[in-house]
């Protein structure tokens, strides 16, 4: 058979895997969204997403940038014969993290616990637990799908919504607050964590029955190569906080808890098909960007990147703009067939959403040309000007708008971050053509 028919054989079977596994975690999203919203109300969904907040918080700025040294550098390692020496450094970093991590998180909830009461400082420690929990499973989930390791980064997606899913209802069910639920996301994505884990070192095992110990020397300097890689996303996490969570506390300061469930709940609908979409491009696409990518020393090779992420970019625009008009149509009666009457008064809302959302994932996937230069870095103020836009924007149409002028905020937000990603690609080309 020829090499070329061989690589579109195993491209249909990736894609068959992701399919698959992103639909399970769709259907999975939403059938969450349904069960919590009714047993919890608008109030202490409402406490559920803050607590998700928090959990997005340590996972932002810690397992997030650690997880896209991990998808970045397996190639890299693998095809100069030093696997073994990429996951012992992972390990390593990820055990450290762990470690740093326990003290605080305990300290921290027991100071909230004594100053504002059982409700926050569950929410602040159950948050907390589940950051550092899922944030593991992301690395071992970036591993897998750099290794294109496709079955099984399907199964541990598939068990990760539906088994954090499941948690999440009993314990809802049975404690009826949101604080409870977030415990039950805790339990369900561990048990997922532990497969995964298992996973790893067997992986890990098998490369060092074959490969040679790595000398302390080399342990050094590959983990001052995933420091120095990380440290550039830690940097501009700050940003990325307020991109992905404040709009849920200036709905909390200026409207209420309430008001916080309705908009997440809404907000979660408005993501599930826009992050069905971009996780699909991103699990399949860019470990096949970062091949292509290599060294990113040559033109040729900053070519096809360049072309390559055109091509997906013109392909999740159509996708997105005939989502938003879909929404724009069909709105009321998807809100109503997944919440209650109490959050499908607020269903205008989520045509805005699904447009906000799907401005500023293309502008990630645009990103995507400094990342593969190894020079993420440069993304810095356009963050900035998405996070200080969607804060002053935000904060403004919450008091004369509500829940409606966040949405809108998102959109003003999303556009100012294309333009600026724009801007900085195009002097990144002018940097590297002069070198």
């Amino acid at each position: 058979m020829p090499p070329l028919m061989q690589q579109i054989l195993r491209l249909r079977g990736e894609l068959l895997w992701v399919l698959a596994g992103h639909a399970a975690a769709f259907l999975g999203g939403l059938v969450g969204i349904k069960l919590l919203t009714r047993q919890l109300g608008a109030s202490e969904y409402g406490h559920l997403a803050l607590g998700l907040t928090i959990a997005g918080f340590l996972t932002t700025f810690l397992h997030n940038p650690l997880s896209n040294a991990a998808a970045r550098f397996y190639a890299p390692y693998r095809d100069c014969g030093k696997e073994n020496l990429y996951f012992f450094v992972l390990r390593s970093l990820h055990t450290k993290l762990l470690l740093l991590l326990i003290l605080p998180v305990m300290v921290g909830s027991l100071l909230v616990y004594m100053a504002k009461g059982s409700v926050w400082g569950g929410l602040v420690l159950w948050g907390l637990v589940f950051g550092m929990i899922s944030g593991v499973g992301v690395s071992f989930l970036a591993w897998q799908n750099a290794a294109r390791d496709r079955r099984n980064a399907t199964l541990a997606q598939i068990g990760d919504v539906w088994l954090r899913i499941g948690c999440a209802i009993f314990a809802a069910i049975f404690w009826g607050s949101g604080s409870a639920a977030l415990g039950g996301y805790c339990v369900g994505s561990f048990l997922v964590v532990l497969w995964q884990y298992r996973m790893f070192r067997g992986q890990q095992q098998q490369q060092s029955r074959v490969a040679v110990v790595p000398q302390e020397e080399q342990v050094s300097q590959a983990q001052h190569e995933f420091v120095t890689f990380v440290l550039p996303f830690v940097g501009y996490a700050l940003f990325t906080v307020v991109t992905l969570y404040a709009d849920r506390w200036v709905l909390q300061l200026a409207a209420g808890t309430a008001s916080v469930g309705i908009y997440a709940a809404l907000f979660q609908i408005a993501a599930s098909p826009v992050n069905l979409l971009f996780a699909i491009i991103n699990q399949l696409m860019v470990p096949i960007i970062y091949e292509r990518a290599g060294t990113m020393t040559s033109s040729a090779q900053r070519l096809e990147v360049r072309r390559l992420i055109m091509r997906i970019m013109l392909f999740a625009v159509i996708c997105s703009g005939t989502g938003t008009v879909l929404t724009a149509l069909l709105g009321r009666p998807v809100a109503l067939l997944l919440t209650t009457t109490e959050f499908t008064r607020h269903s205008d809302l989520l045509w805005m959403l699904v447009l906000g959302l799907s401005l500023w994932q293309v502008g990630q996937l645009m990103a995507l040309v400094g990342i593969c230069a190894n020079r993420p870095g440069i993304y810095l103020w356009p963050k900035a000007i998405h996070a200080f836009v969607l804060l002053g924007v935000g904060g403004y149409l919450v008091v004369s708008y509500g829940v409606n002028g966040m949405a809108a905020a998102l959109i003003i937000a999303s556009v100012a971050y294309l333009v600026a990603v724009g801007v900085v690609n195009f002097r990144l080309e002018r940097l590297l053509r002069i070198n």
